[in-house]
């Protein structure tokens, strides 16, 4: 991991033409401006081609579902790294992981930063060992901020929320997927107070959706996560 500062995006690609570039790049955009007080410096153009030449040299398949992750550093420069994507289309994960609480002071490792990326390597690192499963963060004040990096839906028998500090291309996707159904779909806080009395328990990234087997004792069911990545699937087709 290199000790430069950079933000990042993870980007879905189908074969190699990654998919919502331009959504990934205004939100590049945005936090460059934002952090290193500069554009992102890199056209639509140029990152298409940059992400071909990444996944063509790495062997990947020009017929399945790959995915990326592109770095922008402080000095400029544009990394793009290809990862593992298991699932051919937006898909509910197979894994069902627990979930462990621990606290997250601030927001700054919310953002898709170099800062982030270490906070979740030392959690996944300490979660390998204990076997506690995935970082459920909470904020100071009790608010459900991420897991395992990701953003977070609560499910319950009437509602649908997604959290007012969730964000991403996927979780926008499935934000307006989930709507049109029998429960109410919002945005707002998610307390810890929430997530006891959930039903369901779900975080959102390019992987997909994960929806967790169990936190703090509680179990969870995973039937609503199941038909929204359907319906995100469906309308990617």
């Amino acid at each position: 991991m290199s000790a430069i500062p950079y933000i990042y995006e993870y980007i879905r690609c189908r074969g190699f033409a990654p998919l919502y570039v331009e959504q990934h790049l205004a939100r590049l955009e945005e936090l460059s401006r934002r952090l290193f007080l500069s554009g992102c410096g890199i056209g639509r153009e140029v990152l298409e081609r940059k992400i071909e030449d990444a996944l063509r040299e790495g062997g990947y398949s020009e017929r399945h579902t790959n995915a990326v992750l592109v770095r922008r550093y402080i000095d400029g420069g544009i990394e793009v790294e290809c990862v593992d994507n298991f699932y051919d289309t937006f898909s509910l994960r197979a894994v069902r992981p627990q979930g462990y609480v621990c606290h997250l002071s601030g927001n700054a490792v919310l953002q898709p930063t170099s800062a982030k990326a270490a906070a979740l390597a030392l959690h996944r690192a300490t979660a390998e060992i204990s076997d506690e499963g995935v970082a459920v963060w909470l904020s100071d004040t009790g608010e459900v901020k991420a897991i395992d990096g990701g953003s977070v839906v609560v499910v319950f028998d009437d509602e649908i929320r997604f959290s007012q500090s969730g964000s991403g291309v996927e979780f926008e996707l499935a934000y307006r997927a989930a709507q049109g159904g029998r429960r109410r779909v919002c945005r707002g806080e998610i307390s810890h107070e929430d997530i006891a009395r959930a039903k369901e328990l779900l975080y959102i990234d390019y992987r997909g959706i994960t929806a967790l087997l169990v936190c703090e004792g509680r179990h969870y069911m995973d039937i609503v996560a199941e038909h929204i990545a359907r319906q995100v699937a469906d309308r990617e087709r």
